[in-house]
């Protein structure tokens, strides 16, 4: 996240980073609803210090997850999107379980995921994306769930900057 982080920053684009209480603990997974609250606490983190600028909210795998999840439940205040970096639609046999959930959303959302993701099987998830009017997908050739690319990548752009000029775009087309 931190490469991620720096590839926003250089396009303009703040970003708060965080972790959750099992990060910090060193060990299990926290139950869904302190993972909720933990995303509720970010945003909210980051508005206070976004002084009236335009907030988007996500990120990378389960935490993007768990943003729509929570602004599917109830929206958090003054969010004006939500950009998912390798939604894990997914974690054993491709399904779209993980995904109902987004039928409920009412902002726009952003998904970045790489064609080599095991967690979202383009087809698939490019289906569930178009049945979401606010949704926009973009495939981040021969990356996988970490974005890490293959050499054989025909763009020269390296992974984290077309992520972050594509997000950057995107928030700027929607007011940022």
């Amino acid at each position: 996240m931190q490469q991620l982080s720096a590839a926003l920053a250089a396009v303009g684009v703040a970003t708060l980073r965080f972790n959750y209480p099992y990060s910090e603990r060193g060990r299990g997974m926290d139950p869904e609803p302190v993972r909720l609250a933990t995303v509720r606490a970010a945003a909210a983190l980051a508005a206070e210090h976004a002084a009236g600028l335009p907030l988007f909210a996500g990120g990378h795998s389960m935490s993007g997850r768990m943003f729509t999840l929570a602004q599917s439940r109830e929206p958090i205040e003054g969010v004006r999107g939500l950009v998912c970096f390798a939604f894990p639609l997914h974690s054993g046999a491709p399904d779209v379980a993980r995904a109902q959930h987004l039928r409920e959303l009412k902002v726009p959302l952003l998904f970045l995921s790489g064609t080599r993701d095991k967690m979202a099987e383009r087809s698939l998830f490019s289906q569930v994306a178009a049945g979401l009017p606010l949704a926009t997908l973009h495939w981040i050739e021969t990356a996988d769930h970490s974005f890490a690319a293959l050499k054989s990548r025909a763009s020269s752009e390296p992974v984290f900057d077309e992520l972050a000029r594509l997000t950057a775009a995107w928030m700027g087309s929607r007011g940022r």
